[in-house]
């Protein structure tokens, strides 16, 4: 995941079901702008923004440090 993705996510878990399919909604419309514009790099990160702000994220599977898939989320947790 990306750091837009990310925040997308973020952002999303804390609005309501109506602001997410209003987030969602925006982009959706921003990606078909880009499309209509020739832009596709812009298109693809819009559309993938759109599927975590519609989804809430879906899964996310953690990244270890040396950026291979880490055992459980709890391993990257760092104790308080």
């Amino acid at each position: 995941m990306d750091a837009l993705g990310a925040l997308t996510f973020a952002m999303s878990r804390q609005l309501n079901a109506d602001q997410k399919d209003g987030l969602a909604s925006d982009l959706s419309r921003l990606a078909k702008d880009a499309q209509n514009n020739g832009n596709a790099e812009l298109e693809m990160l819009l559309l993938d923004l759109h599927q975590k702000a519609r989804t809430g994220g879906g899964a996310v599977r953690p990244i270890s440090v040396d950026g291979g898939a880490a055992g459980s989320a709890a391993d990257l947790v760092q104790p308080l």
